[in-house]
């Protein structure tokens, strides 16, 4: 992530809502692994930290967005929380 913003913090096993500029709708993820600073597994809020997500297969969503590159919100009941950039993508 880019920017903190998120008022708590969260660790691998979470499931956060992501959305891009091309999707209409949030798409869920889960946290695999999360690394900010010092501490592992743990990312607070107004860390920077590097993320592991998995996308949760919800038939019927386009997951197209999510390349390489593609800039991405981390969002909360309709707050941006976050952002980050997708650095790779394996299918």
């Amino acid at each position: 992530m880019d920017d903190g913003g998120g008022a708590t913090s969260f660790s691998a096993g979470a499931t956060l809502k992501l959305t891009t500029p091309s999707t209409s709708s949030p798409v869920d993820v889960r946290v695999l692994d999360a690394l900010s600073g010092k501490k592992a597994h743990n990312v607070g809020p107004g860390d920077d930290a590097f993320v592991v997500f998995l996308l949760v297969n919800h038939p019927g969503t386009d997951y197209s967005a999510f390349r390489s590159g593609t800039r991405f919100d981390i969002v909360d009941g309709g707050d941006v929380v976050g952002t980050g950039t997708v650095q790779a993508r394996v299918d």
